[in-house]
């Protein structure tokens, strides 16, 4: 059907299907990302992490990707797929507070962490992303 495609961009479908297709495309492009973080040069182990509780009272976490780097630091991935300057608002801030806090008691890590935004065309200013991110890349960095 002509213009089938066009019909769909704005669909919840394609919405999920991008963000799956570009979440896949971070996680093949890990060279590239830490070239953009200028840590091309350390030794990491990157994997995405969650943790599932096993008792209702707590509860679970996931994250995007950790970049656990040799240097004693941790880049805290979150990966975030959007047509425009991603805006971190009030709920978002304390949900990646929250993820961070919980890494960090889960696993019991001692290294810095570093907050990450990985996104389609960066995090757009504010006092979210001031007081949160520590690193951006955009996919730029990747082409």
């Amino acid at each position: 059907m002509a213009g089938a495609w066009l019909k769909q961009l704005n669909s919840p479908s394609w919405k999920s299907w991008s963000a799956v297709a570009f979440e896949g495309i971070c996680l093949k492009l890990i060279t590239e990302r830490k070239q953009a973080l200028n840590i091309g040069a350390v030794y990491t182990a990157q994997s995405p992490w969650r943790f599932i509780p096993k008792d209702v009272a707590e509860e679970g976490v996931q994250i995007d990707l950790l970049i656990d780097r040799q240097d004693h630091y941790i880049n805290v991935c979150e990966m975030k797929f959007y047509d425009g300057k991603y805006i971190i608002n009030k709920k978002q801030a304390a949900e990646l507070r929250k993820k961070v806090s919980l890494f960090r008691e889960y696993s019991g890590t001692k290294k810095s962490i570093s907050l990450t935004a990985v996104t389609t065309f960066g995090i757009a200013d504010g006092m979210y992303k001031t007081s949160l991110i520590q690193n951006e890349v955009t996919m730029d960095a990747f082409f």
